[in-house]
């Protein structure tokens, strides 16, 4: 049998229901493109998303490690101070400015003083 003989054979209805199957398999493979295109967008505004919070997050890691080390130095500094000048007459002098300056409100003329200024140990 010949190609030209077997189309022959293939009536209206079986190249309609070809047709109809076909369709339905376009409409479906669509329908999944479609949805996977929408998966993709959401997949690249997450990934959007996630590197901009990772470049937040390195940025108050950075800003936080920046702090510390400012701590640090300061703490050091008190510590310093304090060893060097903690005998001296005037430590205590310089003390309670530091206090009445820094705290909102004044120790009272009874309270007993630590001898170190808050924050340093």
């Amino acid at each position: 049998m010949t190609q030209k003989e077997s189309n022959k054979d293939i009536t209206l209805d079986d190249l309609l229901k070809i047709v109809e199957t076909a369709a339905c398999t376009i409409e479906r493979l669509q329908a999944v493109n479609a949805s996977l295109k929408q998966q993709m967008r959401d997949a690249e505004t997450a990934a959007q998303q996630a590197a901009a919070d990772a470049e937040s997050k390195a940025r108050q890691i950075e800003e936080l490690e920046q702090s510390e080390a400012v701590l640090r130095e300061d703490a050091e500094w008190c510590r310093w101070f304090k060893n060097k000048y903690g005998n001296s007459t005037f430590f205590n002098h310089v003390e309670r400015e530091y206090l009445q300056d820094h705290l909102p409100e004044a120790p009272a003329p009874d309270a007993p003083e630590s001898g170190i200024a808050p924050g340093a140990s």
